[in-house]
């Protein structure tokens, strides 16, 4: 026999309305202690965006380093925070890719100075010119 969510009248199984009341006698879910949807992890999302926006920062004078170290940073807190959640936290996808696009950006910056020194750098005639100006007491 269903009973009636509703009324409480008791109802045959074979029954899809309340007899009384004419409310639906649909079979309902057990909802258990853990029946939430997992929530995305907001460290994850943060370590995401900023990774992806650190690749095109790197471009203007390398501002981009800042935002790439803070999603290598959140990344992993988010991971282990997920981790530690047991389920009921989700967005691992995201911290990874915010992982993998802050060290792609952590490595373009890291060859960039290499290239920069391995070129010369400073040396030559644009350092000469430089240390000239400051001896003159004059900026350039």
């Amino acid at each position: 026999m269903k009973k009636c969510p509703i009324c409480g009248v008791s109802n045959s199984d074979k029954a899809s309305f309340c007899s009384k009341c004419g409310a639906t006698l649909a079979k309902r879910k057990k909802q258990g202690p853990n029946t939430q949807s997992a929530g995305t992890n907001g460290l994850a999302i943060t370590s995401m965006v900023l990774g992806i926006s650190s690749l095109p920062l790197s471009c203007c004078y390398f501002i981009g380093i800042i935002p790439a170290i803070l999603a290598v940073v959140f990344g992993f807190i988010a991971r282990k925070k997920i981790k530690e959640s047991g389920g009921s936290m989700k967005g691992d996808g995201m911290a990874i890719a915010g992982i993998a696009t802050g060290l792609c950006t952590i490595g373009i910056f890291a060859v960039s100075i290499a290239a920069f020194f391995i070129s010369g750098g400073l040396s030559g005639s644009i350092w000469k010119e430089y240390l000239n100006q400051m001896n003159q007491g004059s900026s350039i």
